[in-house]
């Protein structure tokens, strides 16, 4: 059994895979991480620097800690739901991928 790149698709074992994921859902994704965690972290590090340029070093400093470890904390949760989703729209010989576990 070998995976294979062949052309615009790619087949395990001779076999391609399909997807059967929507646009409509990789937008509404898209939307709700840009919305919910990216522009909120993104105006609290600009406050953080305001804080510390305004010389309130401490809670500058500790706002932007707080922010990096929530930010180290989110991406391996980000790229396991990624994944997750990634093999729930995939099929193979009729067999839809899955992962199971906790991010």
């Amino acid at each position: 059994m070998s995976a294979a790149i062949c052309g615009a698709a790619t087949s395990f074992d001779g076999d391609p895979l399909e997807w059967t994921g929507t646009g409509k859902e990789l937008f509404k994704g898209f939307v709700t991480v840009v919305f919910l965690i990216l522009m909120p972290m993104g105006i609290l590090g600009s406050f953080a620097q305001q804080l510390t340029l305004n010389k309130q070093e401490i809670v500058g400093g500790l706002l932007q800690f707080v922010l990096s470890v929530t930010y180290f904390m989110l991406l391996p949760m980000g790229m396991y739901r990624a994944r997750r989703y990634r093999l729930s729209r995939t099929l193979w010989r009729g067999i839809r991928g899955t992962q199971t576990g906790m991010a």
